[in-house]
């Protein structure tokens, strides 16, 4: 039946569950859910495999090992239905299992099906109530924690920095729970870090009090130290930064304590000033801590444009057993492979491909148009007030693909969902939503929707995915799969960003098999590169592997020309400067200002207003490339990609 098995194991592990009869309670659910939706050939294969592989988690527990497993099942293959099953199946045998979901109220909902399908209630759920979340039936407090237990990812990463508190998630009555299943992926890192920027904010604030003003001059020292060494790169307690961090420690406990007790005023001196808030006290104690646990230990400069972002980081993923974790997009995740790689605690499972989305188009505007940066998009109009125009040009295109019996869902940036969403003239046809939110990743409410679109890349700061590839291993004892900690950084981002959009896109009726061979309902897919050819070469070849036999499509929306027009001169050579530096870098490694300034062949006054200003400096930062200038007098002014200094 081509099943594969994990662990290249030799015999399948029935235990506890008998993976045929746990395919057959899958196809009898699924029907019940959702009728249309076909449950034959690789498909039932897939259900097989679910339950092969949490039989394989459930064994390791037993012996006390610790691995992840990585299931790449597609998106509406069941994935979910099969944690729920299987945690209801062995629930009934008295077993325990964790299982991980997006948000609360999934959390509640999980745990009323399986309690519903075990005639008994045996799963709970633990968050943190509030208005938002009040108290349910179903919720327990963590130090009574049910048989099968649902938190949501933001509480596991939130009780992973107390040794009690992961106790009590991962054990039931004294021992460790049978299985822990993650729905999805979860970033299990803590991640603490501070920018120059804030240390800058924080000093004016300390300069309030004239008792501060030594303090305020040690952060300000601290801050010096860095940007004197502005490169990115890891840092420990050595040499000059050891004398810093003496100086700092106890200063900075002494600060915090301080801070905490309200010893000092640090008060607005504005009229009116209400006394009993003082939130600049609040984030200025938050700030001193983090500081301080930072440059406690070894810890990375990542730097963005203008701002040093100092960052320490720690992965979490092996402290709660063996787990397994249901991600649709895994296969094209690279940090999988960075951790299999430096860690050798994570279980690739080989993919069984049961969908075909040959019913399934993705029209791609490769064209050099509105960039799709949350710059372009958002940040830009505001400071021009062309907010309204954007945000009607985009609507335009939309009129322009839709037909009466069209239903589109569109996944755009959390700012201006309410502007699109209030100047929407095709009302239910066209839905809004954001990225990052339940909706873009994990919900089924769009299911009869034929057509998505994507307006803007849902991208995170460069610190961000850095110390993703560092929590797994720091920079001495890191092996890099495509040449160094920064390239893979910047890889990860990039894949992580079209990991988002296939994700999205299988909200839509794709998700839904309606035969035997997988295949889908005809769905039209659209999305914007901005003219980034190095993303649409990345889409092409991901959503290849992804969505098996997706059909392209070349898009040429001629509503959006208007916004390619309608820019400044600076804004036109900055775009054009940072098209050009960007090729060129990546060929050669660096590239002089001197050198730039001969190709457009620009007088020096025109070049130096381009770069000094805010969107080249923004546009650059996009690129993750750095503009530095040595020590020294003379020194001239290059362009680099970022490079690690150990």
């Amino acid at each position: 039946m081509g099943i594969v098995h994990t662990r290249n194991a030799k015999l399948p592990i029935l235990k506890p569950i008998n993976p045929h009869d746990f395919a057959d309670l899958m196809e009898i659910r699924i029907k019940f859910l959702n009728p249309g939706f076909h449950c034959g050939g690789k498909i039932r294969d897939g259900f097989i495999q679910y339950c092969l592989v949490y039989n394989d988690c459930v064994n390791l527990n037993s012996k006390g090992k610790s691995t992840q497993f990585i299931i790449p099942a597609a998106t509406g293959s069941g994935k979910t239905v099969s944690a729920t099953l299987y945690l209801c199946q062995i629930a009934k045998m008295g077993m325990s299992g964790l299982l991980v979901v997006s948000e609360v109220s999934v959390a509640i909902e999980a745990a009323e099906i399986i309690n519903s399908l075990a005639g008994i209630e045996v799963a709970g759920v633990y968050y943190s109530i509030s208005d938002k979340n009040p108290l349910h039936k179903l919720w327990h407090d963590i130090n009574d924690l049910p048989r099968i237990t649902i938190i949501t990812h933001a509480m596991l990463i939130q009780r992973s920095d107390s040794g009690k508190d992961i106790q009590a998630l991962k054990t039931y009555n004294g021992k460790q729970r049978d299985i822990v299943i993650i729905d999805e992926r979860v970033d299990l890192i803590k991640r603490v870090n501070f920018g120059t920027n804030e240390i800058d904010d924080a000093v004016a604030i300390l300069k309030r009090d004239d008792k501060l003003h030594g303090y305020a001059k040690i952060l300000s020292n601290f801050n010096a130290e860095i940007f004197t060494t502005k490169t990115s790169g890891t840092y420990e307690n050595q040499g000059k930064f050891k004398q810093i961090y003496c100086d700092l420690k106890e200063d900075l406990l002494s600060l915090s304590n301080s801070l905490s007790a309200g010893h000092y005023n640090i008060l607005p001196r504005i009229r009116g000033n209400k006394r009993n808030t003082d939130p600049d006290r609040t984030n200025v104690k938050g700030l001193i801590d983090r500081i301080a646990y930072v440059i406690d230990g070894r810890y990375t400069h990542t730097v963005e444009g203008k701002n040093v972002i100092c960052h320490r980081e720690e992965n979490l993923s092996g402290k709660f057993g063996s787990t397994v974790v249901l991600d649709a997009t895994s296969a094209i995740n690279p940090e999988y492979d960075f951790r299999a790689i430096n860690d050798h605690d994570v279980m690739m499972i080989e993919r069984i491909t049961s969908r075909n989305y040959s019913n399934a188009t993705l029209n791609i505007c490769s064209f050099n148009g509105p960039k799709q940066s949350k710059w372009a998009i958002y940040n830009k109009p505001q400071r021009e007030n062309k907010l309204k125009e954007i945000i009607s040009a985009y609507l335009k295109v939309i009129g322009s693909i839709l037909t009466p019996n069209d239903k589109l869902l569109v996944a755009t940036y959390m700012e201006v969902v309410p502007l699109f969403s209030e100047h929407n003239p095709y009302k239910d046809q066209v839905k809004f939503i954001h990225w990052g939110s339940k909706d873009a990743r994990g919900s089924n409410d769009f299911k009869d929707f034929n057509k998505a679109m994507i307006i803007g890349l849902f991208r995170k700061p460069l610190h961000y995915y850095v110390s993703s590839v560092m929590a797994i291993n720091q920079f001495d004892h890191y092996v890099s799969t495509t040449g160094s900690v920064w390239s893979d950084a910047i890889y990860l981002k990039d894949l992580l960003i079209v990991d988002d959009m296939i994700q999205f896109f299988n909200r839509i009726r794709c998700r839904t098999a309606i035969d035997n061979n997988g295949n889908c309902l005809p769905v039209e897919l659209y999305c914007l590169t901005g003219g980034d050819n190095n993303m649409e070469n990345i889409i092409r070849a991901s959503f290849k592997g992804e969505m098996p036999n997706i059909v392209f499509g070349d898009w040429k929306p001629k509503e959006l020309k208007i916004l390619k027009r309608k820019v400044t001169i600076i804004e036109e050579r900055a775009e054009n400067f940072v098209n050009w530096l960007r090729g060129k870098i990546e060929e050669y490694g660096e590239i002089y200002l001197t050198e730039l300034k001969k190709e457009f062949g620009l007088r020096s006054n025109s070049v130096s207003i381009v770069i000094n200003s805010d969107i080249f400096k923004d546009l650059l930062e996009e690129e993750n490339i750095t503009m530095t200038k040595a020590k020294g007098k003379g020194n001239p002014v290059r362009f680099i990609l970022p490079t690690h200094r150990v």
